[in-house]
């Protein structure tokens, strides 16, 4: 509880969304390639919650997909590095813990889903 409390203090203290989309300091190349990224891994996340789990419950997706887990390490690497570059000019070294709180605040977040 304490880490998803942590991504929503953070989130309102940083102004997260406003600042992502309206200020000019912000990065946009790198942002479009983070969010882009993020919705790749997104789609992936879905194929395999529920696609893979109608089609074959029994079977894990390591074994049905193995791919899908290398694909999702390299996007996922590669959109921390993005989304850090991004906001480097707005927050500067704080971007990486802005990052992994939020981070860990998702992550934490699956305990209270109901799959």
């Amino acid at each position: 509880i304490l880490w998803v409390l942590a991504a929503g203090i953070c989130i309102y203290a940083t102004d997260l969304v406003p600042t992502l989309f309206m200020n000019e300091n912000i990065n946009r190349f790198y942002l479009n390639i983070a969010i882009a990224l993020l919705a790749i891994n997104t789609g992936i996340c879905i194929y395999v919650l529920f696609v893979l789990k109608m089609k074959d419950p029994i079977v894990e997706f390591e074994v049905r997909a193995p791919k899908l887990l290398y694909t999702m390490t390299a996007n996922g690497v590669i959109f921390c590095l993005c989304f850090i570059r991004a906001t480097w000019p707005v927050w500067s070294v704080f971007s990486i813990p802005i990052l992994f709180i939020l981070f860990q605040g998702f992550l934490m977040s699956f305990h209270f889903s109901p799959i």
